[in-house]
């Protein structure tokens, strides 16, 4: 992969790393799931994890919650 530095160079004012995360994502999911296996817990791992404040934010998790008490009409658990 060429650097952005040597893009510019070159004359190119834009540059696509298409898969860049994607790859980068599936390492860390192999990781955690090395380190799972591997040790039956998340302490390890607990740094290159984001909160659960975060991942809500990412999930936009308090627009989905409004969006099913609008549209869900049946309960979603049985006593």
């Amino acid at each position: 992969i060429v650097p952005a530095k040597e893009l510019r160079a070159m004359g190119f004012n834009l540059a696509i790393y298409a898969n860049a995360v994607l790859r980068s994502s599936v390492k860390a999911i192999q990781h955690s799931l090395n380190h799972l296996h591997a040790n039956g817990d998340t302490l390890g791992i607990l740094d290159n994890m984001i909160t659960m404040k975060e991942r809500a934010a990412v999930t936009q998790k308090d627009y989905l919650d409004s969006l099913e008490k609008r549209f869900v009409t049946i309960p979603l658990s049985q006593p």
